[in-house]
């Protein structure tokens, strides 16, 4: 059996593409360490720091990494994705498509004999009011339906340009 590793706010595509370029490389390169001793790994939110599911669209940018944790995946390696407050919209792509098991919130199962109980953390906070309803805004059903009518060149870049102003989502 082997290791269980947890993984969260890793934040891709939120630099400038000369230094996200490196980051990137680097996180594959890590992902790769990682498989060779993992039976388990948690992605515990914001691996992108964006993320939504067009129907036919996967982020270009994104690509290189969702190819290395295919690559995890054939190699047998057990994968869950929590979303996390940069998260709003993992869909079914992830399960469907590459066997990556994803969880809106929190994640309660065994490891190794231990419970654990797995969240990303947002919007714990008693008085983080604008947090809340924001969130219960950005998931629910209509405004999804909604983004997804703006064409992914326009909705990729319109939320990346919200998400730099932090105060609201963070």
């Amino acid at each position: 059996m082997g290791l269980t590793y947890f993984i969260s706010d890793v934040h891709l595509g939120e630099q400038p593409e000369s230094i996200e370029k490196t980051r990137v490389r680097q996180f594959i390169d890590f992902l790769r360490e990682v498989e060779k001793s993992a039976s388990t790994v948690f992605f515990v939110g914001d691996l992108f720091d964006f993320w939504f599911e067009y129907k036919y669209v996967i982020p270009k940018k994104h690509f290189a990494v969702i190819n290395q944790m295919v690559r995890m995946r054939e190699k047998g390696i057990d994968i869950t994705y929590l979303a996390g407050n940069h998260d709003f919209w993992l869909g079914q792509f992830f399960d469907r498509e590459l066997g990556i098991h994803t969880y809106d919130n929190e994640w309660t199962g065994e490891i190794d004999g231990k419970q654990f109980y797995l969240f990303h953390g947002d919007g714990v906070a008693k008085k983080d009011y604008g947090y809340r309803f924001l969130k219960r805004i950005l998931r629910n059903r209509i405004s999804i339906k909604l983004y997804q009518w703006i064409h992914p060149d326009w909705g990729i870049p319109f939320h990346s340009t919200l998400l730099r102003n932090k105060q609201y989502i963070q």
